[in-house]
């Protein structure tokens, strides 16, 4: 509506972007003061990685599809850092990665949304909303704007 994003997406959003990716396919969460791990990486997904400050110190989280990694990035706390990873308690402690073996990623669904984006309402200016994400225009590239509010090349 500010004519500042591209398709309603606002920066703002990235934390919703990034909540969705640590606490769903990471799996992290906080019990009590503790910070525990479920991770749930895609089957075409080589590794999700991140960093998070957690009681003071910087703890750089990788996750593959086989482990999962966690190691203090820059100066950590005095004290270790006790996590859960699937019910199993670990250590972190400054220059000792973790690495716990992730024997499955458990059952998966294959994906159903199919090879057309979904098109939903309109927004308040008329345009339609997609979940398509709009192709950039290079420079020397003809842009073309539809009767639908689609910009494309």
């Amino acid at each position: 509506l500010h004519g500042n994003t591209v398709d309603g997406l606002h920066i703002a959003s990235a934390g919703g972007v990034w909540s969705a990716l640590v606490n769903g396919f990471g799996g992290m969460r906080d019990y009590g003061g503790r910070l525990a791990f479920d991770p749930r990486l895609p089957e075409g997904w080589e590794s999700l990685a991140f960093v998070l400050k957690w009681q003071g110190s910087a703890i750089r989280v990788r996750i593959t599809q086989d482990q999962l990694s966690l190691e203090f990035e820059g100066e950590p706390t005095a004290e270790p850092i006790v996590v859960s990873v699937r019910g199993a308690t670990h250590e972190i402690a400054h220059g000792i990665p973790v690495k716990v073996p992730l024997t499955t990623q458990g059952p998966r669904m294959p994906g159903i949304l199919g090879e057309q984006p979904i098109i939903g309402g309109r927004r308040s200016d008329g345009t339609m909303i997609t979940a398509g994400v709009p192709e950039p225009t290079f420079p020397g590239e003809e842009e073309i704007v539809d009767g639908s509010g689609f910009v494309g090349s």
